[in-house]
């Protein structure tokens, strides 16, 4: 799946399958997905509203009356699920909603965003702009203040944080890697990536960075291409979106663009 500034788009390994309004979803500017456990495939929108794709069909508020009380702002930014198959939904602006197989609870939330959500029962953590807040039960129960920029990663149970003096790569707590580097600055990186392996990809405004997880070396492999995302897929290759130069294809091994 590819999210483009012109609806969405499908790859399934020889044809190309497009989504736009035309065809029910509310925004085309779509900036991620996120695929829930029951297998809905939700469009990050920069306008805010919901839709989803399930079974190559489009889902709307006008089709799912659920999404008619999802109370969106421009522009969604993360998801993750949540307990018994519901989902929570973070704004650009701060405003948290809790959906339900029915409903849709907006939580109290300060006024910053959030860039990471994850629900480890029964609490939902969230990692923004200024910190770590919990939940239980919809109810704000902590803060923990981290002062200066940042922004958050989550891949299962690993994170991985930019900051104003480089990254860091986290499990369970325990801090895996870290590295001060003006190049993967907080002001310089779009976004990071951990592979199987662990591996680092760290996309940014002057090129995409990997760095080994055994060895801890950093290589550019794409010098002056600003990249937005890295996926790895099935097969263990990756998939590189760029900012202006189109989709990058690499073999797990690097040897073949």
């Amino acid at each position: 799946w590819f999210a483009t500034d012109k609806g969405a788009s499908r790859f399934d390994g020889k044809n190309f399958k497009n989504y736009t309004l035309l065809d029910g979803i509310t925004d085309n500017n779509i900036l991620n997905f996120f695929e829930d456990k029951r297998k809905r495939l939700w469009l990050l929108t920069f306008n805010g509203s919901s839709c989803y794709i399930k079974n190559d069909s489009v889902f709307n508020a006008t089709n799912d009356p659920l999404l008619k009380k999802i109370p969106g702002k421009s522009f969604t930014r993360v998801m993750c699920d949540g307990p018994d198959s519901s989902v929570y939904i973070s704004y650009n602006q701060g405003s948290i909603v809790h959906v339900g197989r029915d409903t849709a609870n907006v939580l109290p939330m300060p006024p910053y965003w959030v860039s990471a959500l994850i629900y480890t029962s029964p609490y939902l953590i969230t990692l923004g702009e200024q910190g770590t807040i919990r939940y239980r039960n919809d109810t704000l129960v902590s803060k923990q203040l981290a002062p200066g920029q940042n922004t958050s990663f989550i891949y299962g149970d690993r994170i991985l944080t930019t900051d104003k003096k480089g990254i860091e790569f986290r499990r369970n707590n325990n801090i895996l890697y870290r590295c001060n580097n003006d190049t993967l600055s907080f002001f310089n990186v779009i976004r990071l990536y951990a592979d199987k392996e662990d591996n680092i990809f760290c996309c940014t405004h002057t090129g995409l960075y990997f760095i080994d997880n055994k060895t801890k070396e950093k290589t550019c492999i794409l010098p002056d291409i600003p990249t937005t995302g890295v996926y790895q897929d099935i097969y263990d290759n990756y998939w590189v979106s760029t900012l202006n130069d189109g989709v990058f294809y690499f073999n797990k091994e690097f040897n073949n663009i």
